[in-house]
């Protein structure tokens, strides 16, 4: 079975339960694969009584996760609100084509990354050095990876090519996005 889990971006202060509770993760997958619903059809899809999903409703909304969405085509009375996904899903097929965009980009930063690395020693003295570190441990690259990626976003936004970190519901900045995966259902014990 298909489904979706919410996955972020850089952010200061992350929600993780929010998304991560077993309710709130079943209502996000409703409004996936269904389109807007409102309260009363999610709580009659899912079997759960009306206030506990208007609970989860209001916190997936108020952490920028879902939103209060206009339906005049589902509508049948003025009072209705209907609730919709706040981030952009990525597909399974999605996913595989934007890793080989990435695979191709990779490629032609390894060249650069590999005359960068080596040209290191010859151009800075490093205090570790002296403590007996050298910059061929993988520890000290990925620490010196992780500040050149960090460099990369920012003279992208600079640049740009990216925007900074949205300010989002619930006191904290980042991105949000929906991946599909493919769940696994587990085996049954009584057949080999």
């Amino acid at each position: 079975m298909t489904r979706i889990r919410i996955s972020y971006g850089t952010g200061e202060s992350v929600p993780f339960e929010i998304a991560g509770q077993e309710t709130r993760e079943a209502i996000l997958n409703k409004l996936h694969y269904n389109g807007a619903m409102t309260v009363n059809q999610l709580s009659e899809t899912m079997g759960m009584a009306q206030s506990v999903i208007h609970g989860q409703v209001k916190t997936l909304e108020e952490h920028d996760l879902i939103k209060e969405v206009k339906a005049p085509e589902k509508r049948k009375s003025r009072v209705e609100r209907y609730y919709d996904l706040n981030v952009p899903v990525m597909s399974i097929g999605d996913q595989e084509r934007i890793q080989k965009i990435g695979e191709e980009f990779a490629e032609k930063l390894v060249e650069t990354a590999k005359e960068y690395f080596d040209g290191i020693p010859e151009r800075e003295g490093f205090d570790f050095t002296d403590q007996g570190w050298s910059l061929d441990d993988p520890d000290i690259r990925q620490y010196i990876f992780n500040q050149l990626s960090r460099s990369l976003l920012d003279m992208l936004q600079k640049n740009g090519v990216l925007e900074t970190l949205p300010q989002r519901k619930g006191e904290w900045r980042g991105y949000l996005w929906g991946m599909e995966y493919q769940e696994e259902r587990p085996q049954d014990p009584t057949q080999k």
